[in-house]
């Protein structure tokens, strides 16, 4: 696993990690800034960064960006469900180690369409189709790629708007432990407020 110890889940900061916490949107802006901080970690020799993520969703396809950015790189990163939903969930995702608070929650989302009664034009929604089917489409595709395992169990997640509790995160294979870490110098972390 890298070249850190098992650790750095439960006490990253004694692990030599930088501590980030992770707040609001996933979107554009908000992953960038995230990339830089992991940047930032590395230009300061930390070990790592560990991550908690507290995210109900954004703009989808942002998460990409930090997966992407992480699998070019050989640096350790942590990412730590606390409570987690649509591509909050992708960001989670987007790291090679993953954690969960214990009563943390990932959840996955189902892009659906809701529509009041009245005439619609069949070319709006036909439109309005394809965006919720691609959306979909590239949630799964990302976390089949970022968590590694197959669609089969993937897609009723997202078709059926799983949400995992703690170590039920575990059992499905979302995330790798239940884990409450302890932070000896809050001062320390790094906050990334994407509430806006």
């Amino acid at each position: 696993m890298d070249n850190f110890s098992e650790g750095a889940f439960s006490n990253p900061q004694d692990a030599g990690f930088q501590t980030i916490l992770f707040n609001g949107n996933v979107n554009d802006k908000s992953a960038l800034l995230l990339i830089k901080h992991v940047q930032e970690a590395i230009r300061e020799s930390k070990k790592g960064v560990w991550v908690g993520i507290k995210s109900s969703g954004g703009m989808s396809g942002a998460a990409r960006f930090v997966y992407d950015y992480l699998s070019s790189i050989e640096f350790p990163a942590i990412s730590h469900a606390i409570d987690v939903f649509s591509e909050g969930t992708n960001l989670a995702a987007a790291f090679p180690h993953r954690s969960i608070a214990l009563t943390g929650k990932i959840g996955f989302h189902q892009a659906a369409l809701n529509l009041p009664g009245g005439s619609f034009h069949e070319g709006i929604l036909s439109d309005l189709l394809q965006q919720v089917m691609g959306h979909n489409r590239a949630m799964l595709d990302h976390l089949m790629l970022s968590i590694g395992l197959p669609e089969e169990t993937i897609r009723p997640w997202i078709y059926n708007g799983a949400v995992f509790v703690g170590e039920e995160a575990v059992k499905a294979g979302a995330v790798m432990r239940t884990v409450r870490p302890f932070h000896p110098r809050p001062l320390d972390h790094k906050i990334l407020d994407a509430t806006e």
